[in-house]
C-alpha cells in the first residue's frame, strides 16, 4: 500500500481530534509537518503527531 504524505493546516480545539485519528486510524497517512497561527498550538501539536515539522504559514 502506497503512503500518502500530508500536512494538516490548522490545529486549534477541534485539531487534536484529527490528529489522534490521523495517526492511531489511517495507516496509510504520514502526516509530515502541521501549521496554525500560533507557534505555541503548531509545536504542540508537532510533539504530538510526531511529526517533521511546524510551520505558521503555508508561504
Amino acid at each position: 500500500m502506497n503512503t500518502v504524505r500530508i500536512a494538516m493546516i490548522g490545529v486549534g480545539s477541534i485539531g487534536g481530534i484529527y490528529l489522534k485519528n490521523i495517526r492511531d486510524m489511517f495507516r496509510e497517512i504520514e502526516l509530515i509537518g502541521v501549521c496554525d497561527l500560533v507557534r505555541e498550538k503548531a509545536e504542540k501539536a508537532k510533539a504530538r503527531a510526531d511529526c517533521e515539522r511546524a510551520a505558521l504559514s503555508v508561504k
